[in-house]
């Protein structure tokens, strides 16, 4: 089944596992790519585009996550509401304009308001209280309104509070993040105990699937998990926590939304759980004594769909609990990666390298000019400095440049001049400012280059991102292409499946095309009561039988006169498709002819067809198909025509011995088919055979054989022909044999 998600986050990657375990193909709409599991287009839902990626995928099903999208946050503002309502629309407006037949909308039991209540139902009052319930709650009431105006199929689920997200949209994880934090998990308790119905990830992802069924009842209806006490969610956190603490600062980064819980029994307000978990006095009151209740009834979605919740609380959370584990230790582990040693000195390598390649060039200064007398003008101190600029850049060539200053006046001082006379010496001076200038701008063109260099990789990395999407969008165009190639091949009423498989036919030799022109029309008209009549005889007044569908109980007549057929006669003449409006037994429910030069050769008959099949989309189906195959049976015919005179002993109407055999083949062929039956019987004189030619033999049986019945050479006795007789039993042979005898002729069967 093609499966469409608008809509991102952990609730649509848990759908799509599921949708793929079932043999689903799944394609994704939504701002957040979903991996490598389904086709998805990166668009906004209220995108122009939209209806033409719909139109490309045509899909069975449209899923709008609503409720559980996480391209939307938690309390959503006005733009955010505006774009829900306008993505929605074009959604629906899109599906209903394609024909699309069922579209599933994931709302929230927040639409009935936060006020203490006992197993509300589908008919209880709406009674949204923030921006959120109510946007989903006018996404209901457009789904249902698109519903009534077309033949599509909307379910629309409410579900309670859903766990085991690990995201923004699960409020476990936070409650998880606050037992972690807590000073002691005995105080961790709700300062209110509520009776509700959370619901765990894979019983709503099961939900959603039941409700893709296909003929299934649309509607409204509550999707909720088994009732529980908040109580026991907390000590079931509690218990977890204890086993096995979590790490703080890793967790914060996957805290859940706030729990809304009533603080009274007749006011309600939203109260975060750090809120609930400060020292109240007054808390424990409320723990101890008073007891709300808001839960909602699933019966009709479970009688609708046979669904029930399995995953109760122990399990649920257990499980969250895992999958936050693995997650946090991902975390982290890339936060803190594998420690190396001296990893602490990490930011003093800069100054480092810089003081080990001062201290390299100064002995070089120091020693090269005494002891190597070619490389005694060679500045050394001036390659440091461009080294260092070019290599490490920021502070560093400066600092290179302050430690050669120092070296410089020490080799001064050295040399016996006094501390001033050293520090006031102008070549000295005159050095340390070139070094400074070559320092400069080696360090600014290093640092220039390295961000531009930065900039453009950062340019390559997007355009490396957008064209990467482009090969995705691509490669899943080109997809959607070969299976709407595939899908349009495969309709029964598409010209492309009329084309390939009657040109199927004509890939078949001549003698075979009558035969399988019946399956062709039998797949293609979805009738399995199909006969072919060929037309013949003196001025093309008798039909014989051809070929007919071999799973068919129906009794054909072999040879029937074309004036019995009346009406059908003077249909057939005209070149048009006779309809069968009468209900009369004797004629078939639709006719069509095949002409050959003008000339009508044969008809084509289906006679099991329901009577709603008579319409005029069947009737020109029908028609196209007869036309399109009416080629395939005249060039059969023609090529009769033609090979008679190579086929036939000159002068007469019996068959070369090779020619007969190569009819039986196909004969043979269309036996085991059970497409066509036959009989083969050997012909010889009563008499001697001196008094009679092949020629006379062959005269004198003619007129007592049809006219797609044939006669053949008889190698092995030269006295008597060989007779193939085309749709013949057991029962009608002797009637041939008896035919014979009444003009001197003898004839009996044998198995060729």
């Amino acid at each position: 089944m093609r499966i469409l998600i608008t809509g991102s986050g952990a609730f649509r990657e848990a759908l799509i596992d599921r949708l793929k375990r079932e043999k689903n193909e799944i394609y994704t709409i939504g701002t957040q790519a979903a991996g490598s599991k389904t086709y998805h287009y990166d668009f906004k839902y209220s995108d122009r585009k939209i209806k033409h990626i719909i139109a490309g995928i045509m899909p069975e099903v449209i899923v709008f996550l609503g409720a559980q999208d996480e391209e939307f946050a938690v309390d959503w503002s006005q733009e955010q509401a505006m774009d829900y309502l306008a993505g929605l629309s074009n959604v629906l407006i899109s599906a209903q304009q394609l024909g699309i037949g069922r579209f599933v909308y994931i709302s929230s039991t927040q639409i009935y308001g936060m006020g203490w209540c006992s197993r509300l139902s589908e008919q209880s009052e709406k009674k949204p209280q923030d921006t959120r319930s109510l946007v989903l709650s006018e996404g209901e009431s457009l789904c249902l309104n698109y519903t009534a105006m077309s033949k599509m199929e909307s379910v629309v689920l409410r579900m309670t509070e859903i766990y085991g997200l690990a995201s923004p949209f699960d409020f476990s994880s936070r409650l998880f993040l606050e037992a972690t934090i807590a000073e002691n998990l005995e105080n961790f308790h709700p300062p209110v105990d509520m009776i509700f119905n959370p619901l765990y990830l894979s019983d709503a992802v099961d939900a959603v699937f039941k409700a893709l069924a296909p003929g299934k009842a649309g509607g409204v209806f509550n999707v909720c998990g088994g009732q529980v006490m908040l109580s026991e969610f907390y000590r079931v956190i509690s218990t977890l926590v204890k086993e096995k603490s979590l790490d703080e600062e890793a967790l914060e980064k996957l805290e859940g939304t706030e729990l809304i819980v009533p603080k009274d029994s007749g006011e309600i307000e939203e109260i975060s759980i750090a809120d609930l978990l400060k020292p109240d006095e007054s808390a424990g009151s409320h723990s101890s004594n008073i007891i709300v209740e808001r839960t909602y009834d699933g019966t009709e979605f479970s009688e609708a769909y046979g669904y029930r919740s399995i995953i109760d609380v122990n399990v649920g959370l257990k499980r969250t609990y895992g999958n936050m584990k693995r997650r946090l230790e991902k975390v982290v582990k890339t936060k803190t990666g594998k420690k190396k040693k001296l990893a602490f000195l990490a930011p003093l390598f800069p100054y480092l390298e810089t003081l080990f390649a001062f201290t390299v060039f100064a002995l070089l200064h120091y020693y090269v000019p005494d002891n190597i007398p070619p490389l005694a003008n060679f500045d050394f101190l001036t390659l440091m400095i461009v080294l260092i600029g070019i290599t490490l850049g920021g502070i560093q060539p400066v600092l290179a440049v302050m430690l050669c200053g120092i070296f410089l006046f020490v080799l001064r001082m050295q040399d016996g001049r006094a501390f001033l006379d050293a520090i006031l010496d102008m070549r000295i001076i005159i050095k340390i400012l070139n070094l400074l200038i070559i320092a400069t701008i080696c360090g600014y063109a290093r640092d220039y280059m390295r961000s531009v260099m930065y900039e453009k990789n950062l340019e390559v990395d997007d355009l490396n991102n957008e064209l990467v999407t482009i090969y995705k969008i691509n490669a899943a165009n080109t997809e959607i292409k070969q299976k709407l190639d595939e899908r349009l091949a495969g309709y029964d009423d598409s010209l492309a499946k009329m084309f390939l498989i009657t040109d199927r036919l004509n890939a078949l030799s001549p003698e075979k095309v009558f035969f399988e022109a019946v399956d062709t029309v039998s797949d293609l008209m979805q009738c399995y009561d199909v006969s072919i009549y060929a037309v013949t005889g003196t001025d093309f007044k008798m039909c014989r039988l051809l070929a007919r569908t071999p799973s068919s109980d129906r009794t054909y007549k072999i040879s029937v006169s074309l004036d019995e057929l009346g009406e059908l006669k003077d249909v057939v003449s005209r070149d048009e498709v006779f309809v069968n409006r009468g209900m009369q037994t004797d004629l078939p429910m639709l006719a069509a002819p095949v002409f050959f030069d003008h000339e009508l050769v044969s008809v084509i008959m289906l006679w099991d067809l329901p009577f709603e099949n008579l319409s005029l989309y069947h009737v020109n189906r029908f028609m196209t198909l007869s036309r399109l195959i009416a080629s395939s049976l005249g060039r059969a015919y023609a090529y009769t025509k033609d090979i008679r005179e190579l086929a036939y002993v000159p002068g007469t109407e019996i068959l070369l011995f090779d020619a007969f055999m190569e009819k039986l083949r196909i004969y043979k062929e269309a036996l085991v088919k059970e497409a066509m039956q036959f009989k083969t019987i050997v012909v010889s004189p009563a008499k001697s055979r001196r008094n009679i030619s092949n020629a006379e033999l062959s005269a004198k049986l003619r007129p007592l054989l049809r006219a797609n019945d044939y006669i053949g050479e008889n190698r092995d006795d030269q006295d008597s022909l060989y007779v193939l007789l085309s749709n013949t039993d057991k029962d009608n042979i002797g009637i041939v044999i008896d035919r014979l005898g009444g003009v001197g002729l003898t004839g009996r069967e044998i198995i060729l």
